[in-house]
Order: C-alpha cells, then sequence, then structure tokens
C-alpha cells in the first residue's frame, strides 16, 4: 500500500553557476507530491504501517508536510549557500519600527532560504523527499512539477537509520 500527500509551494531562485536565463532569479508555482511506500495496513486501527512498524497517521503527515513545505520553501527566495546574493548584507535591514533596536534587523535578504547546492527541481525533490523518508521513516518518492510541462523526481530508501536517494 501507500500513501500520497500533495501541496502547492511559490518558489523564486536562481541557479547561479547557470549560463542560461535560470541565472536570474524567477519564480515558479510547484506543485510537491510525496508518495509513502511499502507501507502495510494494520486492519485492527485501518492506518498504515511502514516495513519498520510506526503507524503513519495521515493526519499528523499532511501537517508536518504542509508545514515544512511552508515555512522552508513557500514565498521563499532559495539559493545556492554559495551563491554571492545569498551572502550577508553589509547593513542590516530593519524589520520593525524601531531601528535601535537589534532584534529587528535582518542580514539576509527577506526571505532568503539557502541550500547546500544549486536549487534545481531535482535538488528540491531530493531534499525535500530525504526530509519527509527522515521525518516518517519510510520510503518516499518526492515528485515536483516545475511547470506544467516539466518536473523532477526522487525515489528515497529510509535504511532504518539514514537514507539512501536511488535512481
Amino acid at each position: 500500500m501507500w500513501l500520497k500527500i500533495r501541496h502547492n509551494m511559490e518558489v523564486a531562485h536562481r541557479l547561479s553557476k547557470d549560463t542560461t536565463k535560470c541565472k536570474q532569479i524567477h519564480g515558479h508555482g510547484m506543485q510537491v507530491e510525496l508518495v509513502f511506500l511499502n507501507l502495510e495496513q494494520d486492519f485492527h486501527s485501518g492506518m498504515c504501517l511502514t516495513r519498520f512498524g510506526a503507524t503513519m497517521e495521515f493526519g499528523s503527515m499532511k501537517r508536518k508536510f504542509r508545514d515544512h513545505i511552508d515555512t522552508k520553501y513557500d514565498h521563499h527566495l532559495v539559493l545556492n549557500e554559495e551563491d554571492p546574493w545569498a551572502m550577508p548584507l553589509s547593513e542590516p535591514v530593519f524589520t520593525g519600527n524601531d531601528e535601535t533596536d537589534p532584534s529587528q534587523e535582518e542580514w539576509t535578504l527577506p526571505g532568503l532560504t539557502t541550500v547546500p547546492g544549486e536549487p534545481t527541481v531535482e535538488n528540491l525533490a531530493k531534499w525535500i523527499g530525504e526530509w519527509a523518508a527522515r521525518e516518517f521513516q519510510c520510503d518516499v518518492v518526492c515528485r515536483i512539477e516545475e511547470t506544467k510541462t516539466n518536473g523532477a523526481e526522487a525515489f528515497i530508501v529510509w535504511t532504518g537509520t539514514t537514507t539512501k536517494v536511488t535512481v
């Protein structure tokens, strides 16, 4: 048996090492789908179990997945941590009304999320899939539609202690 959850995210990004138009900051309305694999149904509770015996409570899974997408990616600028635009600003940007209050200053671009590589749709599928496999301790396929015609898919195996990306 398998379970499937979908969510959307609006993401701005750029591919800093690219030589095409994707080097420019641009955005996508992406659809993200997680498919949880290799599950068995517990006939007493009706819920699914992972191959390691963990109960998959569907409502909790949906909330955790959507919260992860909303807080890390949705309406964020996602940049490679080595991108010059991901570096701290030379002066802080104040987010409140009191410019003397250091808690109201930011030293990075507003909404910036940095990642350990180019934020391609392939890497986003891998990173979100790895998060889901660790969080829910099961095998996961993460599919992302970057546009209506293009996307990527990553298959992540949960080994019991870590994740393994397969091709």
